[in-house]
């Protein structure tokens, strides 16, 4: 799946907006999601509720960076991206789940 976190902002304005988004994320928290900016936010409730449901453990945070610094732009618009794994307890291992955009 894919989702896009802040848009329309200075990279500095969406990386301040993604930390919070990072915390739920990484706490796997429905109640907070609307604190977090995204695209699909119902989406994200679906994606946070099931990965619950199905026994993960975490998320690990793989990557997170917005176009405003891969563009070597930060002053103009941009949207931001994390690429992120979910930890899922099987057994005595964990399985990983890939989500990028």
């Amino acid at each position: 799946g894919s989702m896009d976190f802040s848009h329309y902002k200075t990279s500095a304005a969406a990386q301040r907006d993604d930390a919070r988004s990072l915390q739920v994320l990484q706490g796997l928290g429905t109640k907070e999601i609307g604190s977090v900016t995204v695209d699909s936010r119902n989406a994200l409730v679906t994606l946070l509720t099931a990965c619950r449901q199905e026994g993960a453990s975490r998320i690990e945070i793989v990557h997170h960076t917005n176009s405003g610094l891969l563009m070597r732009q930060p002053n103009k618009p941009c949207t931001s991206y994390i690429n992120l794994f979910v930890k899922m307890r099987s057994g005595p291992h964990e399985a990983e789940i890939a989500l990028r955009p």
